[in-house]
């Protein structure tokens, strides 16, 4: 249709610009991941994981920023224990966003958790005589 009669045709296709379909389609999807990780319980946080007393596994502990807060607001990472006073965790959580190398400035191990402030004026010898030995033969890549 022509003229006046064209610009009434209601059936005519409209199309958002991009920008605002990106923002829609943006939107949508976040909303959607978020109600669906609602409704994840946590014990099923790991597929097939099911929840174990805290002593199941004494050779797993967890790795904490120390000071105030609880043990779960304090947790950076895990690890293992691998001989007495010796836990073997990720290198790659001990740097920091500069990816500068950041040693545990103090170091204590209770039979559940393991207490650790990361500062870069530690060094690797103060980290080996505070777990009791060499720190280059306990430090994990």
């Amino acid at each position: 249709m022509n003229g006046l009669l064209g610009a009434l045709d209601v059936a005519a296709p409209y199309r958002l610009p991009r920008a605002v379909r990106a923002v829609l389609a943006a939107v949508t999807a976040t909303t959607v991941l978020a109600l669906v990780a609602a409704d994840a319980p946590a014990a099923n946080a790991v597929i097939g994981g099911t929840e174990v007393p805290n002593d199941a596994y004494p050779s797993m502990v967890a790795v904490l920023d120390k000071g105030p807060g609880s043990v779960k607001d304090r947790q950076f990472c895990g690890g293992s224990l691998v001989a007495p006073g010796t836990v073997m965790t990720a290198a790659h959580r001990l740097v920091d966003d500069a990816r500068k190398p950041v040693e545990p400035k103090a170091i204590q191990a209770t039979p559940k958790t393991i207490q650790a402030t990361r500062t870069p004026s530690t060094s690797s010898d103060k980290l080996g005589k505070a777990l009791g030995g060499s720190a280059e033969a306990k430090r994990s890549a």
